[in-house]
């Protein structure tokens, strides 16, 4: 979502239309107003992901048949025109000081924006080379990489109407994601090789059975020399 390439938009990417023109550019950082086109380009994506994406899905009605229905998120009911980049950041890291206080408490809606928007800057100011090159990696050690994920997954769980989850618990599931991904490919590889070596010795046999035949057929003699 963060780097993806400079192409022309899509027509069936509202994301795209949301982001196109004002992504940040290597030439950007040494300009002043680099946050404010930061600030720009992070509401643009929340707009595109959470609002705009969720409307073409209820638009081209692909959850009619779901009980309950997402509900866009719009952001001017969190984010207004007085809000500027510094009071997003603020916001953003009393939430990520009170956390370390508070680990099991779980963030509201109007938090997991303003935390959302937040990452969004601080990894284009702090990762901007690995980000514009598509290099960036989550850790979920990391804080930012944690705020980010809690904030999305949060704002997702809001627009499907799932209870959201601490950040504590977020750190919990990522952090056992990879293993079990690891122990399941390694179970999956391991079956694979079983079942394979047996094949391959299946085939083996029959080949050293067809040969044996043929042999015999060939020289019938030798069964009986062999018997005696």
């Amino acid at each position: 979502m963060l780097w993806e390439p400079f192409e022309s938009p899509d027509d069936d990417s509202v994301y795209m239309e949301a982001i196109w023109g004002n992504r940040p550019r290597a030439d950007d950082i040494k300009a002043g107003d680099f946050e404010a086109k930061l600030f720009t380009y992070a509401k643009n994506c929340f707009i595109g992901i959470f609002q705009r994406e969720i409307e073409k899905l209820l638009r081209i009605r692909t959850y009619r048949s779901e009980k309950n229905k997402p509900i866009p998120l719009v952001l001017r009911s969190y984010v207004n025109e007085k809000h500027d980049y510094k009071d997003v950041l603020e916001c953003a890291d009393k939430i990520s000081s009170r956390y370390v206080r508070q680990q099991h408490r779980v963030w509201n809606t109007q938090e997991s924006v303003m935390m959302f928007i937040a990452c969004i800057m601080k990894f284009w100011k702090e990762r901007f080379d690995t980000v514009l090159s598509g290099n960036s990696h989550f850790e979920k050690d990391h804080p930012l990489d944690l705020d980010f994920v809690t904030s999305s997954s949060n704002l997702r769980s809001h627009i499907f109407q799932i209870a959201p989850q601490t950040a504590y618990k977020v750190k919990e599931v990522a952090g056992n994601i990879i293993p079990a991904v690891a122990t399941s490919n390694a179970i999956v590889s391991g079956i694979e090789v079983f079942f394979s070596s047996c094949i391959e010795l299946f085939c083996f046999l029959q080949l050293l059975t067809n040969c044996r035949r043929r042999f015999y057929r060939l020289y019938p003699w030798s069964v009986l020399r062999w018997r005696k």
